[in-house]
């Protein structure tokens, strides 16, 4: 298997990929060759990792690769100025310590700066429903990280949340990314769980696939698309840099919707026990002849599904509420202009079916401040013809 490479790729080759291909591309280094990140941070044989001090007070993920936490790394948080002091005892040789989903954009603009100061966003993914919706709550949020680490720390194998695309811009060094379709994903499976996947691909005997799973080399300045649903493992080769970000478009948002009420089950099976007791509770206090949807049936099923919807909003960031907002806030507000995303008759086609199911569940009947967003949304993209 061999990936697509672009020098220079347009927004409608681009989204001929989003919407019929759904596959892994890399760009060339013109996409981030006038970056100031790009100037700033790489040395003829190595990072400047002194250019980073002036983020030194930021606080940082860290993943300490010695010490496997279930599916991923151990973690902590902790002042980007000390994990740089570690590199450089170490002169940039410390193989354990990786500091991952670095908020520096966000915490660049919260002290009064610009992203652009760092990168600029690419016009092929300017079309983003995530971290455009993130940027307008209160705290703001985003799904823009930025990735730093020695050779040989990695991240295990992972899909990116509820099945949204990623894209990922290599500063400084060489990373090696194993991309794997998903209609090979159940060779990397557990014996344990027909969900749950191994750590490492290196771990399952290469012999099985070689021929099926993308191995790629990527360099400095080289930007990789991630597609919807492909599990991908990434390792530094060089000590490397990276601009990450998570992002999602109207066209997979019936994917990220249906992978939500899949997790949304898991959860609810997980927790059935708490189900049945809030049941019993209501029986005990309803009258006879209380129908569906009276009030004590109401408030227990309201119950139920806050707990459901707190535990995925822990586990993944956001929730039914949070999918229902984003789509809501994209369809009022459109991420970037016309010419960099599909019309809008494209868009409304692939919501509506979504309203028109999610009508039908008892959340919409049970949580009303769900149903007056849901209800918007509606309003917005109108009926099949």
């Amino acid at each position: 298997m061999t990936i697509g490479r672009h020098e220079n790729i347009t927004y409608a080759e681009f989204e001929h990929n989003l919407a019929d291909l759904n596959e892994p591309v890399i760009v060339g280094v013109s996409l981030t060759a006038s970056w100031p990140c790009t100037s700033e941070w790489r040395l003829a044989n190595g990072p400047n990792l002194a250019a980073l001090r002036r983020y030194g007070h930021h606080s940082v993920q860290v993943a300490n690769c010695s010490v496997r936490q279930f599916n991923e790394f151990e973690r902590s948080e902790r002042k980007l100025d000390e994990i740089l002091d570690i590199w450089e005892r170490e002169e940039g040789q410390n193989g354990r310590l990786y500091v991952k989903d670095w908020h520096q954009a966000l915490l660049l603009e919260q002290d009064g700066g610009r992203q652009d100061q760092i990168y600029t966003t690419p016009d092929i993914f300017k079309d983003d429903w995530m971290t455009h919706h993130a940027l307008s709550l209160a705290p703001p949020d985003d799904y823009r990280f930025t990735y730093a680490g020695p050779p040989g720390t990695f991240t295990p194998v992972h899909r990116d949340v509820y099945g949204s695309y990623s894209w990922s811009s290599n500063i400084v060094g060489r990373k090696r990314w194993w991309l794997i379709p998903p209609e090979h994903t159940q060779l990397f499976r557990t014996r344990s769980s027909k969900d749950d996947l191994v750590f490492d691909v290196r771990e399952v005997d290469e012999a099985l696939w070689e021929d099926k799973v993308l191995v790629v080399e990527q360099h400095a300045g080289e930007t990789i698309f991630v597609p919807s649903g492909w599990h991908h493992q990434v390792e530094n080769m060089d000590f490397c840099i990276s601009i990450n970000q998570n992002f999602a478009s109207s066209h997979i948002m019936p994917t990220i919707y249906h992978n939500l009420l899949h997790s949304l089950s898991r959860v609810e099976d997980a927790i059935s026990d708490v189900k049945e007791l809030l049941q019993e509770q209501a029986l005990k206090n309803a009258e006879p002849s209380d129908a569906e949807n009276t009030e004590e049936t109401l408030s227990w099923e309201k119950e139920w599904f806050e707990q459901v919807q707190s535990l995925l909003e822990m586990d993944a960031g956001w929730g039914l509420r949070g999918f229902w907002s984003m789509v809501a806030y994209n369809l009022r507000n459109p991420p970037t202009n016309a010419s960099l995303r599909p019309s809008d008759e494209y868009v409304f086609t692939n919501i509506r079916p979504l309203v028109e199911d999610f009508k039908q569940r008892r959340e919409y009947v049970v949580l009303a401040d769900l149903a007056r967003i849901v209800d918007e949304v509606a309003s917005i993209v109108g009926t099949r013809p």
